[in-house]
């Protein structure tokens, strides 16, 4: 990670100038342990959070610019219009039918057996 730094006269008096990103090398290192498939997923929650206005302002402040390859590991790629035609239909269909984004039910616990302390327990369990 390195910091950069905005020099831009766009930024308005508030807005941050000094941001922290990935270095090349850092890409390097994500792609050998296969880290970057996770950009597309990451960017979609990215996308669906609840955001203050701070951290709205903060985040569409003007940035600098990044080392090419590493805007270029980053960058999510465009889908075709049939790709994003047939995940709205299979979004869609589980929309009507009811079920559940996920795949797998959800785990009910069963109340007669204890937890011991420190044990792993199911997810669906501690909600």
């Amino acid at each position: 990670m390195t910091k950069y730094k905005y020099r831009g006269d766009e930024a308005e008096r508030n807005d941050p100038r000094e941001f922290w990103g990935f270095t090349s090398y850092g890409i390097t290192i994500l792609d050998e342990y296969s880290y970057l498939r996770y950009v597309p997923v990451l960017r979609a929650l990215q996308e669906h959070l609840y955001l203050t206005e701070k951290i709205e302002r903060h985040q569409n402040a003007p940035r600098p610019d990044l080392p090419e390859n590493v805007s270029d590991a980053l960058r999510i790629p465009e889908i075709d219009d049939e790709t994003e035609a047939i995940i709205d239909d299979v979004l869609a269909a589980r929309d009507r039918d009811g079920s559940r984004l996920f795949d797998a039910p959800p785990i009910e616990p069963d109340e007669a057996v204890e937890t011991e302390d420190g044990a792993d327990r199911p997810l669906d369990e501690l909600f």
